[in-house]
């Protein structure tokens, strides 16, 4: 399915492998490295409020929100 200049299946599945591989590169940094201080929860929202905001400007077209 295309949307505009994005197709959409394969900006899904790449997604879905890009934030798998970054949460076990996390969690292997984490456990292989007890003196690295990994993100609290509240750090991890604030984070991922920071990624939706940059999601929507890279697709301003697309009217993106959430709540």
């Amino acid at each position: 399915m295309q949307i505009g200049e994005l197709n959409v299946i394969e900006a899904i599945i790449e997604l879905e492998v890009r934030v798998r591989t970054l949460e076990r590169s996390l969690g292997f940094i984490t456990e292989h490295n007890p003196d690295v201080k990994a993100p609290s929860r509240e750090q991890l929202k604030q984070i991922s409020v920071i990624a939706r905001e940059e999601v929507a400007q890279r697709y301003p077209s697309l009217g993106l929100t959430w709540e």
